[in-house]
């Protein structure tokens, strides 16, 4: 995808090419959750929500994808950070969802609850349409206006940091 937006652009690649790997993670994540909770609900076959759950597990994978691809391309020089960042934050997530899912599942039933998810889930997609149309302009505004700079936290070079 990314090949075939540089193309169209002049042969320019841009990070924002990446984001578009957030089109086929909606077509599978969305149906996957909206249809395992609905599976989950209405006990049909056990092999109807274990198809659901693969296609929600090979949706997490695309969008991880999309999302460190994009950062690592488009936040070269606080790479590391960023990569740290984006893990602790859906590590975190999936442990704090071990805390109240379940409970939530019991007294909603799994067909709202996966609908919330999946509705949630679709308005994140829907975000990076912003993000894919105004990216360059967020890039360069961050360029300008490195709050890690002005805050002191903006990395050192490897050069600086052994005194060579």
């Amino acid at each position: 995808m990314a090949w075939g937006g540089s193309w169209s652009n002049g042969n320019i690649y841009e990070p924002e090419f990446r984001i578009l790997l957030v089109i086929p993670t909606a077509a599978i994540a969305l149906p996957g959750l909206f249809a395992f909770g609905w599976a989950s609900e209405h006990h049909v076959h056990w092999i109807v929500p274990s198809l659901c759950y693969g296609l929600i597990t090979f949706a997490v994978v695309m969008s991880c994808t999309a999302t460190f691809s994009y950062v690592l391309d488009a936040h070269r020089d606080v790479s590391l950070e960023m990569m740290v960042a984006l893990l602790l934050i859906k590590n975190f997530w999936a442990y704090g969802s071990t805390f109240f899912l379940n409970d939530w599942v019991q007294s909603a039933g799994a067909t709202k609850v996966f609908y919330i998810i999946g509705g949630v889930q679709g308005a994140i997609c829907l975000l990076s349409v912003g993000m894919y149309v105004f990216g360059k302009v967020q890039r360069d505004f961050f360029a300008r206006h490195n709050l890690l700079k002005m805050c002191g936290l903006y990395p050192t070079k490897i050069e600086d940091v052994g005194g060579h």
